[in-house]
């Protein structure tokens, strides 16, 4: 939530309070939480972005169940690019993250750090890739 807001920070956007749901991590509570929040809301945005995949089709299920159309009506993306998404029905658009790359580096940096205690900590960015499958409306 906080790289979201900071994102509409930048570009001037508002950030409405009403428009984010806060729902469970796993497929089940996503979709639960997903039900209840459209069960309280009775307008919603024209897209979500999801912590993650997991919670993205939960939700899906939740947004199709209420007669919503991905992407006709609502565009969702997520974030971590698991193989179901790839199946999931719309397939899920995604951001892919280099995991195994990123605990390598970790493994690495954690053993210079025992080797060294007095090395210098340092903040490292792995990047990502888009990954566009379905689920986002082409404008």
């Amino acid at each position: 939530e906080i790289g979201f807001k900071r994102v509409m920070e930048r570009y001037g956007l508002p950030v409405r309070p009403e428009y984010i749901a806060t729902v469970g991590t796993r497929i089940e509570s996503a979709y639960e939480g997903m039900k209840r929040y459209l069960d309280e809301t009775p307008v919603i945005p024209t897209a979500y972005f999801a912590d993650n995949d997991t919670i993205a089709i939960g939700a899906m299920r939740a947004l199709k169940e209420y007669g919503y159309g991905i992407p006709e009506d609502v565009s969702i993306i997520g974030f971590d690019n698991i193989s179901f998404g790839a199946i999931s029905d719309p397939p899920l658009t995604t951001i892919n993250v280099y995991k195994r790359e990123m605990g390598e580096t970790a493994v690495r940096e954690l053993a210079l750090a025992i080797e060294d205690p007095k090395k210098v900590r340092m903040k490292i960015q792995v990047c990502t890739d888009f990954v566009e499958r379905g689920s986002v409306r082409k404008i």
